[in-house]
């Protein structure tokens, strides 16, 4: 029986990205421990061959068998990511309703829309901000973005030496802010030069009843496809500030394709998945509760699959060694839109919510006051045994504190099932005309 299978897709991802890009990265703040105290995911194998430190082994590794699965409900969230800001954020979707659902996120994505935000902010709101993302200023979060565009800069340099891989992959991180037409205020000059030299971003407005189209468009355009309707009616927002990621690339050595066999869920559950399987030499750690392998692909990326207890990740892969390994995996596609209070969520317990409110300082963005209302993220990732294909798309939307207020949303009343009726004559007193009902 196939094991259970964890993997932290754009997280791990990112780590490959930030390997060997900077011998040094900003430090993030420890993030508390979740209230609910959880156990672990299932352990990975009990009965472990000792590790020959003498040579490296000649067959891949043994597959030994998992435990019983344990229910959703038992997922730890707590260390799972590579920073105490990645942390923040899968806490919160992973104690959420999506804890025991297939999805994924892009901590990147994320990261790089609050820094536009961060960039025209002042005051307490810039101090949250820069605290809640892991730096001590502004210097310290633009050069963390030059690392960013030095990595996306170096795969494309790569691949200049891979013609193999050069047709088909690509990697994209860009940024764009969007102005309405129809609302007062505008960027300041100085912050958008300050985004394209730093970020690399740019301008555009739209009247407000197409504003929400031109940067569903342009997101589109931007993932190539992967992403589409990331934002809705944007007609009374002031402003949105958008990043969108997108990620192609072969893996080095190709997967074979082996058909279908039994995935044992979260839940303890058997499915069918198509599996494939590759064997050589891999970055793999192994310890009393833990299997991970990092299978490399073009470009300099990587992607990370991990079995068992995934907390101290960053720890884990550090302590990763080349070793001989047979690999099976199953193909699948997960796509999640994060459009609830998840993200705003996840800043707030980083200590960042002024930014949410009529008081976030943010005059050397824009010329009318404005605080954000609504952060959006929607991310998809799909593997098989050629490589693999990532998009994201994170979108800020702001308001103007003195603008109209935001349409109310209607309530839902939806007469799917038996329902009854009644005609009235208006008057001083209401005249019953008909009654009825309709059950069928």
């Amino acid at each position: 029986m196939k094991r259970l299978l964890c993997v932290f897709v754009c997280a791990a991802i990112c780590a490959a990205l930030f390997a060997g890009c900077a011998e040094s990265r900003p430090q993030v703040p420890d993030v508390p421990e979740p209230q609910p105290t959880q156990p672990q995911l299932p352990p990975a194998p009990t009965e472990i061959p000792p590790e020959d430190t003498g040579s490296r082994p000649m067959e891949p590794e043994p597959v030994p068998a998992m435990p019983d699965p344990l229910p959703a409900e038992n997922l730890q969230a707590a260390g799972m990511g590579l920073s105490g800001f990645d942390d923040a954020l899968i806490q919160a979707l992973c104690l959420g309703e999506l804890g025991g659902e297939n999805f994924t996120f892009s901590p990147l994505s994320y990261r790089s829309a609050l820094a536009l935000a961060a960039y025209g902010a002042e005051g307490e709101t810039r101090a949250q901000l820069l605290q809640a993302m892991g730096f001590a200023d502004l210097e310290e979060m633009t050069a963390w973005y030059a690392q960013v565009l030095g990595c996306v800069d170096g795969f494309h340099r790569r691949l200049e030496h891979d013609p193999v891989a050069a047709d088909e992959a690509d990697f994209r991180l860009v940024n764009s802010v969007w102005k309405n037409q129809d609302l007062p205020g505008d960027f300041r000059s100085a912050y958008l030069s300050g985004l394209e030299d730093s970020f690399r971003a740019t301008a555009d407005s739209a009247p407000g009843q197409e504003l929400g189209g031109e940067v569903n468009r342009w997101v589109e355009e931007q993932t190539k496809g992967q992403i589409r309707d990331l934002v809705g009616d944007l007609s009374m927002a002031s402003a949105v500030l958008v990043n969108a990621l997108y990620l192609k690339s072969g893996w080095t050595t190709a997967f074979n394709e082996t058909g279908e066999d039994v995935f044992t869920t979260l839940t303890g559950e058997s499915v069918q998945k198509p599996y494939m399987e590759v064997s050589g030499h891999y970055d793999y750690y192994r310890d009393e509760d833990t299997q991970l392998v990092r299978v490399t692909l073009r470009g300099g990326v990587s992607m990370v699959f991990v079995l068992g207890d995934d907390s101290g990740l960053a720890e884990k892969l550090s302590r990763a060694e080349d070793r001989l390994v047979h690999i099976t995996v199953p193909e699948f596609e997960v796509e999640t839109t994060l459009d609830g209070p998840e993200m705003k969520a996840a800043l707030e317990a980083l200590g960042c919510s002024r930014l949410f409110t009529p008081k976030a300082e943010l005059e050397s963005m824009f010329t009318e006051p404005l605080y954000v209302d609504e952060i959006l993220q929607k991310a998809r990732v799909c593997i098989d045994p050629q490589g693999l294909e990532a998009a994201a798309a994170t979108a800020m939307v702001l308001y103007g504190t003195g603008a109209l207020p935001k349409p109310e949303e209607p309530e839902l009343f939806r007469a799917d099932r038996p329902f009854r009726f009644c005609i009235l004559a208006d008057g001083e007193t209401p005249q019953l005309l008909f009654w009825g009902q309709i059950v069928r």
